[in-house]
């Protein structure tokens, strides 16, 4: 009996690790903003993806801002247009020696505001 009440539960314990995301739009009341967790109605769903993270997009529609709040792998299937970069900590500093140089505006000569600096 122990061996099947351990069993039952461990088939639960992958769902329950997994990241829970909002899965809403702004025609749902509380999804907009501010956001409001008790306009939706319940408390998220699991991704589907063992590496997701949750996203929230917001575009322009004409005078329209629509706001959809979902896990990332749930747009990834339809939505190419958004870039899955899902690396996460501190990128490596630029290694190119010319970037970050000090620009003495002083000097005459050098036009800057051509090249957008």
């Amino acid at each position: 009996m122990k061996v099947f009440i351990l069993f039952a539960f461990s088939a639960f314990v992958p769902e329950s690790l997994a990241i829970w995301c909002y899965q809403c739009t702004s025609a749902i009341p509380g999804c907009t903003e501010p956001f409001n967790w008790r306009g939706i109605g319940y408390l998220g769903n699991p991704c589907p993806d063992s590496e997701d993270i949750c996203v929230k997009l917001i575009e322009r529609k004409g005078a329209e801002k629509v706001i959809t709040r979902d896990c990332l792998s749930n747009f990834k299937a339809f939505r190419t247009d958004i870039p899955a970069d899902t690396y996460e900590g501190c990128r490596a500093a630029a290694k190119d020696v010319n970037l970050a140089n000090y620009v003495n505006n002083t000097v005459k000569e050098i036009d800057i505001s051509r090249y957008g600096i």
